[in-house]
C-alpha cells in the first residue's frame, strides 16, 4: 500500500504537498555540489587540474605507483613482397576510380539528353498549343462576323 495514500476520499491533495519542497532541496544541492566543484582547491582550480605544477618522483598524486617504462619498439620493416601487393591494390584501385568515373560521366551525358529530349518536346507541345489556341480565336472571330 502506498503511505502517501489515507484511504478514500481522506484529502488525496496531501501527496502532492512536498514537490515544491523536494524542488528547492534539489536545486539547493545542486548549488552546493557547483560551489564545492568550484572552489575546493582555491581560486577556482579543481584537484584534477594541477598541470601547472611537475610531479615529482616522490609527489604522486594519491599514491599511485609509478607506471613502468615502456620500451621505444621500432616500426616494422616492410618486405618487398608486401610493397609489390601495395602496389597493384593502389593499381587496381586506380582503374576501379577511372571506371566509376566514366561510368557516371556516361549517365550524366545520359540524364542531359534525356532533359534536352523532354525540352524539345515541351517546346512543340507549346507550339502545337499556341496553334490550336490561334484557330480557335480565328474561328470564334469569322462566327461573330457571320452573327453580325
Amino acid at each position: 500500500m502506498n503511505p502517501h495514500f489515507h484511504g478514500q476520499g481522506y484529502m488525496p491533495y496531501m501527496h502532492y504537498r512536498r514537490g515544491p519542497r523536494r524542488l528547492f532541496w534539489f536545486f539547493l544541492g545542486g548549488a552546493g555540489v557547483f560551489w564545492f566543484m568550484r572552489h575546493r582547491d582555491g581560486n577556482g582550480r579543481s584537484i584534477c587540474s594541477r598541470s601547472d605544477r611537475r610531479i615529482e618522483a616522490g609527489d604522486r598524486p594519491y599514491n599511485y605507483p609509478t607506471p613502468p617504462a615502456t620500451p621505444t619498439v621500432p616500426p616494422p620493416v616492410v618486405p618487398p613482397v608486401y610493397k609489390e601487393e601495395r602496389d597493384s591494390i593502389h593499381e587496381v584501385t586506380q582503374n576501379i576510380t577511372e571506371s566509376i568515373s566514366e561510368m557516371s560521366e556516361a549517365a550524366l551525358d545520359n540524364a542531359l539528353s534525356s532533359i534536352a529530349g523532354l525540352k524539345a518536346k515541351i517546346a512543340e507541345s507549346r507550339a502545337w498549343r499556341e496553334k490550336v489556341k490561334a484557330e480557335q480565336q480565328q474561328q470564334r472571330e469569322r462566327e461573330s462576323r457571320r452573327l453580325v
